[in-house]
């Protein structure tokens, strides 16, 4: 099984990987954004392969795992997050289980969180690369919306470097050169994040803000992760292990929480943890 994890904008990504990928019984895109619960995930991997449920004895689960079993297919499933879960019945549980009975079965799960299973292979991403794609996909977005727009390079250049080249928070951007000139959307990211958000019908809620995205991820975090993670906030420039345990307290095993749920990176050449601009220049208030 393989995971892309970090921001948002996974699905690209593992979109591109997908197409690389050539499977005998094919390859599958499940959506998960709507599901409400790890149990929904069966129906819908049933509705994205074709699979339709027997009036038999067998309950849903096992149809599926019986018919899945002789496959050789991909299915990626996007947005997996939510639906981890900590019980017996959670996400990661059944994906896991799933792999277990169908021996010739891969999984390419996208997540904000990695799913932390021996049969993981993760691939953490971070934001594009600011020089070039991110700057185009900024461009793109616009001119979707303004198709005689002209953005300036420099503009362009900063909003990308705010956001950390996150596609969605670019995508979010985008949608007030409406209302703004590129000078002042830049200005507004710099006091909070808040401006990243769009009433586009067609993204699930937890889609239409950068603040709905990480206060999904806050919540998820104990209270004393919470506190700790507050004070890390006065770090400018990233900091090592032992200034994080030195200032709040942090030990290994909180810092690498933080990077599973993406709110860190690690930074191997420069040897330190880095936390995301956009949740640096606006820290969660409590």
């Amino acid at each position: 099984m393989h995971s892309i994890s970090g921001g948002p904008g996974l699905a690209n990504s593992a979109a591109q990987r997908a197409k690389k990928v050539s499977k005998p019984d094919g390859v599958y895109f499940v959506p998960l954004t709507s599901l409400a619960a790890p149990e929904a995930i069966i129906p819908a991997i049933a509705e994205a392969v074709g699979f339709p449920f027997q009036s038999d004895n067998r309950p849903p689960r096992q149809q599926l795992f019986d018919y899945l079993h002789p496959k050789s297919m991909l299915l990626l499933l996007d947005n997996f997050e939510h639906l981890l879960g900590n019980g017996q019945s959670d996400g990661a549980t059944l994906a896991a289980d799933l792999l277990g009975h169908a021996p010739q079965l891969k999984l390419l799960v996208t997540s904000r969180e990695r799913l932390n299973l021996y049969e993981e292979q993760g691939y953490p991403l971070g934001g594009l690369d600011v020089a070039d794609t991110a700057v185009t996909l900024f461009q793109q977005a616009v001119r979707r919306r303004l198709p005689h727009y002209e953005t300036t390079a420099a503009a362009a250049i900063e909003i990308c470097q705010l956001v950390d080249g996150m596609p969605l928070a670019l995508e979010l951007a985008a949608t007030w050169t409406e209302l703004l000139s590129l000078r002042e959307i830049a200005a507004r990211i710099r006091q909070n994040l808040d401006i990243l958000e769009t009433d586009l019908r067609n993204l699930p809620p937890r889609h239409r803000s950068m603040r709905a995205v990480f206060d999904a991820t806050w919540q998820s975090l104990s209270r004393t992760e919470q506190d700790v993670y507050a004070q890390l906030s006065v770090f400018q420039g990233g900091f090592t292990a032992e200034a994080a345990r030195a200032v709040a307290g942090a030990s290994l095993k909180t810092l690498s929480v933080f990077i599973s749920k993406s709110l860190l990176r690690f930074n191997p050449r420069r040897q330190r943890y880095e936390n995301h601009e956009l949740l640096r220049n606006s820290p969660r208030k409590n």
